[in-house]
């Protein structure tokens, strides 16, 4: 689910993503595997902290 989320919230086409995860429509792609976010900033951050939330 994150990982077509970031597709998706970086831009990427959602055909693309959906030959990506193997699903056969793309409404299966966007209903059940995508969660638009505001806040892309978050996904950098948990990318760089680790288990205590110290920069790594």
């Amino acid at each position: 689910h994150s990982y077509a989320t970031w597709l998706v919230d970086d831009g990427v086409p959602i055909n693309m993503v959906q030959q990506v995860m193997g699903h056969e429509r793309s409404s299966t792609t966007l209903d059940l595997y995508t969660r638009r976010t505001d806040n892309h900033d978050r996904i950098l951050q948990a990318m760089d902290d680790d288990e205590d939330g110290d920069q790594i």
